[in-house]
């Protein structure tokens, strides 16, 4: 009776094997992307739940882990995070957007304070159209992440390129809203040589370099759902480092001086 059993169970899948429609490779590779998009790329980015490490905001644009390195910077660090938040709760491009004194003071944040978190997981989906994950850790050299560039223009970069300096989130307040939880990656952006062309058409790497900490757009604040993926920035040896003794807070840990460029390796 088992063997018959065994024999009768087999016979049922094979028959519910071939009544089920037939669905062609383009099809399940479209359904594959949707639900990847869905659940990994906007849904699944993780910048970790603890509530433990608590930072308030007057402390944090003093902290030399998470602050600009300007006094400029150092004022602007609180109008800078409300206007992003501002835009993410406006469903806008967050980046250095820009609002009026009277919708961004309408923001705030629970507590008056940030959280912040060691690591970052971004998800996305490979050329294969496979899942996988890359990593961003403030304390390690995996920390440089590229993003869609908002450019416009034939000769226009396809990417950004930024350094994380710090993980976090807050609990966003705004009238007549919900409090929101919004993960914020802090960055310091590299600018694009406007000396040497590269990418696919040029047939090189394209060359970056730190943009100058005095402008008021070189630090910022990015949304982990629009990192596309980790990036490699291998320093250009050839160009030598800066001659500032004073440390960046972008600086790896061990190196003693900024490189004036890098190469992007993606």
């Amino acid at each position: 009776m088992p063997a018959m059993y065994a024999l009768d169970q087999a016979a049922a899948h094979v028959t519910r094997r071939n009544t089920t429609p037939h669905r062609s490779k383009d099809d399940l590779i479209r359904d594959f992307i949707s639900a990847s998009t869905t659940q990994l790329r906007f849904t699944s980015t993780n910048c970790g739940t603890s509530i433990k490490r608590i930072l308030h905001l007057r402390s944090a644009q003093h902290s030399c882990h998470i602050c600009f390195t300007t006094l400029t910077g150092r004022q602007n660090f609180r109008t800078k995070l409300q206007l992003h938040c501002l835009a993410r709760l406006a469903d806008l491009p967050s980046i250095d957007p820009v609002f009026g004194d009277d919708l961004r003071g309408r923001v705030d944040f629970k507590n008056a304070c940030i959280y912040p978190h060691a690591r970052c997981y971004i998800n996305y989906t490979t050329a294969d159209v496979r899942r996988s994950q890359d990593l961003i850790n403030t304390a390690a050299k995996k920390r440089d992440i590229m993003i869609l560039a908002g450019d416009t223009g034939p000769d226009a970069p396809a990417f950004w390129y930024a350094r994380v300096l710090t993980i976090f989130h807050v609990l966003v307040v705004y009238p007549g809203r919900q409090v929101e939880r919004m993960d914020v990656l802090h960055v310091r952006w590299f600018g694009h040589d406007p000396e040497t062309t590269g990418g696919w058409a040029a047939r090189r790497l394209e060359r970056v370099g730190w943009a100058d900490e005095e402008q008021p757009n070189a630090f910022s604040f990015v949304n982990p759902a629009d990192v596309v993926r980790t990036c490699h920035m291998i320093p250009a040896f050839e160009h030598g480092t800066t001659t500032a003794r004073r440390a960046s807070v972008a600086r790896d840990h061990h190196d003693s001086r900024d490189w004036n460029y890098h190469y992007v390796g993606r």
